[in-house]
């Protein structure tokens, strides 16, 4: 038996569970291919529409929600990776 091990694939149905003027709670599925290998943490990211770089909110984020601290007034776009062994999945 061979076990090919390689990066996580992509995170399922991002969405946002609540909202409040200072927060909002983003949740997440696991990817359909795990890599061959156990999901170790995921990374997740924000970013103003009006900004190119990706800040990271948690890099070491074991479950599959996350509390993210906003601004009232303003936009965000949430990115979620998974990481096993391997090494991170890639973003898009």
């Amino acid at each position: 038996t061979v076990n090919v091990l390689d990066r996580p694939g992509h995170c399922q149905n991002l969405r946002v569970t609540y909202v409040s003027r200072h927060s909002c709670m983003v949740c997440w599925d696991t990817p359909e291919d795990n890599g061959g290998t156990e999901i170790s943490h995921y990374v997740i990211e924000m970013r103003e529409p009006n900004v190119r770089a990706w800040a990271v909110i948690s890099s070491v984020c074991t479950n599959r929600m996350i509390k993210a601290k906003l601004m009232e007034g303003h936009e965000y776009f949430f990115r979620v990776s998974a990481a096993n062994k391997c090494a991170p999945a890639p973003l898009i």
